[in-house]
């Protein structure tokens, strides 16, 4: 109990505390659950056009590593750094290309793919539609811990300026999406 309740284990969940130069890259499936949660879904969620294919696991499928060791070796090496990074193995370039289509793909043309998984996608929607102080906020808060950096708030709000003629709904997946490849979510602290 004294080593949970130490402050500097405690220091990860006070934002005012965050280190720069510290933590690891999230591996896709702990991305894709991730999201899965801040989305509150209820069932996994799956591609529009393909109910088995679970967003965001096609580099690291549960139950399929690629030898009994893992999906990657514990002694890789970040390039250029002698930094142990086993997880950075998995983020090639068809990681990134799947990172980058995202929850714009899975909501494909009418988000009917969030309905059937359960997930609270029209809180996102419905924020938006509100304003897009309370989207950002909103995505802040689940997706951020509540600890959005004033860089990827600008970002937001210029890319939902520069999405204004497409639906909210596409437009709250799309931005989702490239916050979602940005290492303040992508790398757990």
């Amino acid at each position: 109990k004294a080593i949970l309740l130490d402050p500097e284990a405690r220091r990860a969940d006070d934002p005012s505390y965050r280190e720069l130069q510290v933590g690891r890259i999230k591996e896709p499936v702990l991305q894709a659950i991730s999201v899965m949660r801040a989305l509150e879904c209820q069932s996994p969620l799956t591609m529009s056009w393909n109910k088995y294919q679970v967003y965001g696991i096609n580099n690291q499928q549960p139950l399929n590593a690629p030898s009994v060791f893992s999906f990657f070796s514990p002694m890789h090496r970040a390039p250029g750094s002698n930094v142990l990074a086993p997880e950075q193995k998995l983020l090639d370039s068809k990681e990134f290309r799947d990172r980058l289509g995202g929850l714009s793909q899975v909501y494909d043309r009418d988000g009917s793919a969030f309905v059937n998984a359960g997930c609270q996608f029209d809180q996102f929607v419905n924020a938006l539609t509100q304003s897009q102080d309370a989207f950002i906020e909103l995505m802040s808060q689940r997706l951020f811990k509540g600890s959005m950096s004033p860089t990827l708030r600008e970002a937001s709000k210029t890319l939902l300026d520069e999405t204004r003629n497409d639906s909210a709904g596409q437009r709250a997946a799309l931005v989702m999406t490239f916050m979602l490849t940005t290492p303040a979510f992508g790398v757990i602290k």
